[in-house]
């Protein structure tokens, strides 16, 4: 007499890839939005190391003229926004560094942007010269008109928007942008995935 076979299947696994096919879609726009965000940080980070060797400019600068655009869930979308006006010429290298004091005819005021590329009007006029203000802070001026004062900051025709406009910074932060992007959604769907299945009976 044949002996009686059965097999047993064990419905737990079932339930628990089941419950981990369910998981994923609602992880999806989180993920997503990490991934944008942590590809807008490196792109900020790769802005300013692609920059600095092109201007006599100081990072503080650059980042008080742009921010970082995040994502949330309800707008997938990312990115550096340049906010500020064009920098002061005082931001960059000039010279003389301080104001003229008399005693010996005054010195032109030259400044120099970045290697090879100065400034170009007004930092040349005679109307610009060096001052300090009351605060301490030493910069290139203008008189407004031909009376002592007022006297104003003057602006070079540089600003962070031209800066990350360039083509060689636009390239390289579309190139970082995809790169990160994608490295970092292909590391947490592997993450979200091994969350959601991990619990199965082996």
């Amino acid at each position: 007499m044949a002996e009686n076979t059965q097999f047993n299947i064990d419905l737990r696994g079932l339930k628990a890839v089941q419950a981990g096919l369910n998981s994923l879609p609602n992880r999806i726009p989180t993920v997503t939005v990490q991934s944008i965000n942590h590809a807008v940080d490196r792109m900020f980070t790769e802005a300013w190391r692609t920059i600095k060797p092109e201007y006599y400019l100081k990072q503080k600068y650059f980042s008080r003229a742009t921010k970082k655009v995040r994502a949330n869930t309800s707008n997938l979308r990312g990115g550096i926004v340049a906010t500020g006006k064009n920098f002061y010429l005082s931001q960059f290298r000039f010279r003389p560094t301080k104001p003229f004091s008399g005693g010996k005819t005054r010195r032109t005021v030259s400044v120099a942007i970045g290697p090879g590329i100065n400034a170009t009007l007004p930092a040349n006029d005679p109307r610009a010269f060096i001052a300090r203000t009351r605060s301490g802070f030493t910069g290139v001026f203008a008189r407004r008109g031909k009376k002592r004062f007022p006297i104003e900051k003057l602006r070079s025709e540089i600003s962070a928007a031209s800066m990350l406009a360039g083509e060689t910074v636009r390239k390289k932060l579309e190139e970082i942008g995809k790169t990160e992007f994608d490295a970092e959604f292909k590391r947490l769907t592997a993450l979200e995935m091994k969350k959601a299945f991990g619990g199965m009976p082996k």
